[in-house]
């Protein structure tokens, strides 16, 4: 069959904007990876904001406002309720989020963007929770949470522990972030029990597109008077910190 130069063109215009469309948010819409991992973690009361929350940028050394504690660890396991990955190891998957930050580069701008070493959802305008497992059960000071596409959608944080408590210790609404990629900071009071699950919600209707999620940080105290240890490293580069913006709940 031939079609003549008017028809070409146009079918060659079509194909140019698909391959735009895609190349434009880094993943295909049209696809959908079947839903993975444990649904959000249940907070056992009524959710509350505690503490200055702050939002710091970062490729860094110390993350600024950051609780202290003994014991400093990254996640070794990882489960969402969705994940663009469908399988361990593959990009945007859960897994992606265990271990330290791995969206490295040597130009920090280009550590934010749609990088397959994070995690993402299936989709790019849903309610999702990534939910992460540590080695060691702490009383928890804070969570750090390296977000390194879209930062602002994190609207919730529950902890929980190995004898199935658990505790909101973040609730807000989400906002759009400037500066990529960040830390957010949620300093932890009130949580008397051992924590070893961080379950992180982010709410990506208002931005419409992926609030990816490279690493998080548990940061606590043995319990018991344990004996202190570190089972992961503050540390994620050599370059220092520059500024810490105050994040309104």
């Amino acid at each position: 069959m031939r079609f003549g130069i008017s028809t070409r063109l146009a079918v060659a215009s079509l194909a140019a904007m698909a391959l735009l469309g895609v190349s434009a948010c880094g993943k295909k819409d049209t696809a959908k990876p079947a839903a993975s991992g444990s649904p959000e973690v249940a907070s056992s009361g009524t959710a509350e904001t505690v503490t200055p929350t702050t939002r710091a940028s970062s490729t860094t050394g110390t993350i600024p406002g950051s609780a202290t504690g003994d014991t400093v660890q990254w996640a070794v396991t990882a489960t969402a309720t969705t994940s663009y990955g469908t399988h361990p190891g593959d990009s945007w998957a859960a897994s992606q989020a265990v271990g330290p930050p791995d969206v490295t580069a040597d130009d920090a701008a280009a550590e934010c963007g749609d990088i397959g070493q994070a995690w993402a959802s299936a989709s790019r305008d849903t309610v999702d929770t990534l939910t992460l497992g540590y080695a060691a059960a702490v009383i928890p000071t804070g969570v750090n949470v390296r977000e390194t596409y879209n930062p602002g959608a994190i609207v919730k944080v529950v902890v929980s522990g190995p004898d199935g408590q658990s505790k909101t210790v973040y609730q807000g609404q989400p906002t759009k972030e400037s500066t990529c990629p960040t830390f957010f900071v949620v300093k932890i009071t009130g949580v008397d029990f051992p924590v070893n699950s961080v379950a992180v919600t982010v709410d990506q209707t208002q931005v419409q597109s992926w609030a990816e999620i490279d690493a998080v940080q548990l940061v606590g105290n043995l319990p018991n008077g344990g004996s202190p240890g570190s089972t992961g490293s503050t540390s994620t580069s050599s370059r220092s910190t520059s500024t810490t913006t105050s994040l309104a709940p």
